[in-house]
């Protein structure tokens, strides 16, 4: 899975990487209407728009105005 164990200050250890696939899809605080995992999300937590296919928007945008 992944290597991001850290030790806290009381000596448990932590588990970043499976603590953020466990709430990946937790609406993520602040006013840009987004998941953890960077997904566009409307008001009742439902995915309008992944961040792979806004990559790709970008992306083809990017490519069309050169």
């Amino acid at each position: 899975m992944t290597n991001q164990v850290y030790k806290t200050a009381k000596g448990k250890t932590l588990d970043m990487g499976a603590l953020r696939l466990q709430h990946e899809n937790t609406r993520a605080v602040g006013n840009m209407n987004v998941n953890a995992r960077g997904d566009l999300i409307d008001d009742a937590g439902r995915v309008i728009s992944s961040k792979v296919q806004q990559t790709n928007q970008q992306y083809k945008k990017q490519i069309q105005s050169k």
